[in-house]
């Protein structure tokens, strides 16, 4: 049996949880797009699933190659959206992590840290472009001023919460490279 569910996510991190949280319910991903991910039934906690940035488009033939690798550790890409791809290997394979070493963990940590980082700023201007609407909807319309207002508040809010993952992915970075610099 399958089953849908539309659900948006801006934290990568929150998304990756609640997957593992549908796995242990028995509901293994199947297919996702934008807010939308298809489950099936499987065993409990059958899977562990990892999301992952990727370097380019999934299509590129570097991101194809990596994939191929993957494959080969047991992991299976179960699907991708732009740059993201919803990875998940059996459970009972043991613990399922993609970086092991501190330098891969750290490229894809700045690696991450640059995507929130440009989404965020990207938000943060569309909200200063709202603001700057504003001043003159009040004196062309009730309904032009109210849709500026609200496109401020939810491009300002969302931008505030995306580079919150930013500041968060920053503080990992230099923990670990504290960390790497004590264990050289």
């Amino acid at each position: 049996m399958t089953k849908s569910v539309w659900k948006p996510f801006y934290d990568e991190q929150k998304e990756e949880r609640w997957l593992n949280e549908m796995s242990a319910k028995g509901l293994a991903l199947t297919k996702y797009t934008w807010m939308h991910y298809r489950f099936e039934d499987s065993a409990p906690g059958e899977y562990i699933y990892r999301i992952e940035l990727l370097n380019d488009d999934f299509k590129s033939k570097e991101s194809q190659t990596y994939v191929d690798f993957l494959k080969q550790s047991g992991v299976e890409c179960v699907s991708s959206y732009m740059r993201w791809v919803y990875l998940r290997k059996k459970a009972a394979d043991g613990p399922f992590e993609v970086y092991s070493d501190n330098d891969s963990k750290l490229a894809y940590l700045k690696r991450l840290s640059n995507f929130y980082l440009t989404f965020g700023v990207v938000l943060v201007a569309i909200a200063v472009v709202q603001l700057t609407w504003i001043i003159p909807g009040v004196t062309s319309g009730r309904y032009l001023w109210i849709a500026n207002a609200v496109g401020l508040v939810a491009a300002g809010a969302c931008g505030g919460a995306v580079l919150s993952i930013w500041a968060r992915y920053r503080n990992k970075i230099e923990r670990l490279k504290r960390d790497k610099v004590v264990y050289d």
